[in-house]
């Protein structure tokens, strides 16, 4: 089928068009200067094997009625592109679409995009976003666009060449899985003016050493560093007062948690198979929800050596079924992180009570099998310590 072209009068036979959908390019010029009237072009629009004029090609002009691309990674085969025009309200899924397969060309935007191509990363004018990174711009270690204000959500997710990533202090949100997968980042510098780091903002990225998550932060949302096997350490600040489930899931070289006084909730499966933790620092004030069934927040912690837990100053009272390990449709809070001695999959090498505890709540400890437990001599802790394990367990300081 030909095209009438309305304004020249003659006929474009290079493009083969039926009901605003291209079916076949026939043309063998170097450029190509898609029709006004096209809105989606098919999945064999572009078939390489039947031209080879598409390797001719290095100028491409979308028109402003274009609305859906069926092809995937059909900018294939048009490698030596080295412009395209891109006019009108696509959708912003198929300009990620042909961004990330333009190779080098040179890219140019029509006024009511309101978008902008800065350093690799394409930003919503209006929004201050960063809606997403050209894949195979982004190497080493790469600072985001200062007036940035929101990473939005899979924005920089799959981007294998990055490093590291340094976050200007105008950026307040991290959008959900924004960097999922970018397995070879060591670092993430995070500045205080983060507010809200959505669920899976780092999940999956395997080759992350170390993570300082900003004081203005209250919740640390699910998932958020799930899968990343080589984080060694993270601060948690002072302001979280949440930690959802799976936040930590999988961290395997996480070596030492501190949990702050301002923690009032752990989600289940927070700090699951952390197999190399080794200490956990206890300060929560007053954790809630420790009445739920299957909180099982450490299972599979402590694996590898086993590990100790440490209460603060800050602590008054230990919840019943803190450390249980059998369920009874009572909170199981460290459930699987205490039974290796009782032939279970982990073990608490240490317990170390603080003289500030005045309470212990029922059954509190009443699986877990320390290797041993220190007490200050005359606390409200020594007398339960005798009561609770064998003496030659005890050690009073």
């Amino acid at each position: 089928m030909a095209l009438f072209d309305k304004s020249s009068g003659k006929q474009k036979e290079e493009f083969v068009i039926k009901k605003g959908v291209l079916k076949k390019w026939n043309g063998d010029s170097t450029t190509m200067r898609i029709p006004d009237e096209v809105t989606t072009i098919g999945i064999l629009a572009f078939n390489p094997r039947e031209s080879k004029a598409f390797n001719k090609v290095t100028e491409i002009i979308f028109p402003a009625s274009l609305q859906m691309i069926e092809m995937v990674n059909f900018m294939t085969c048009f490698q030596n592109v080295r412009r395209i025009v891109l006019r009108g309200n696509l959708p912003m899924g198929y300009v990620n679409l042909i961004v990330q397969n333009s190779f080098d060309a040179e890219i140019e935007f029509s006024d009511n995009y309101g978008v902008a191509l800065v350093d690799g990363f394409l930003i919503d004018k209006s929004k201050q976003a960063l809606l997403f990174a050209v894949r195979h711009k982004i190497k080493g270690t790469c600072c985001i666009p200062e007036g940035v204000r929101e990473i939005a959500s899979n924005a920089m997710k799959d981007c294998e060449g990055l490093e590291g990533i340094i976050i200007p202090d105008s950026v307040t949100k991290i959008g959900s899985h924004a960097f999922d997968n970018c397995s070879h980042m060591k670092n993430a510098v995070i500045p205080n003016s983060v507010s809200v780091i959505e669920y899976g903002a780092f999940h999956g990225c395997s080759s992350l050493e170390e993570a300082t998550i900003p004081n203005s932060v209250q919740v640390i949302e699910s998932g958020v560093f799930s899968g990343c096997k080589s984080l060694g350490k993270v601060s948690i600040p002072n302001s979280v007062q949440i930690i959802r489930g799976n936040a930590f899931r999988g961290c395997e070289t996480l070596r030492e948690v501190v949990l702050p006084e301002s923690i009032k909730h752990i989600g289940r499966f927070a700090f699951d198979s952390c197999r190399d933790l080794e200490t956990v620092f206890y300060n929560a004030i007053e954790v809630e929800d420790f009445e739920q069934l299957n909180n099982c927040v450490f299972i599979g912690a402590g694996w590898t050596n086993g590990m100790s837990i440490i209460f603060g100053e800050s602590v008054k009272r230990i919840p019943a079924y803190f450390l249980e390990t059998t369920r009874e449709g009572k909170s199981v809070f460290f459930y699987g992180a205490s039974t290796v001695n009782s032939g279970g999959d982990a073990k608490i090498n240490e317990i170390v009570l603080s003289d500030s505890i005045v309470e212990i709540g029922k059954n509190a400890f009443r699986s877990s099998h320390p290797q041993s437990v220190k007490v200050k001599r005359g606390s409200y802790c020594e007398e339960f310590a005798y009561k609770q394990w064998n003496r030659e367990l005890v050690m009073v300081y």
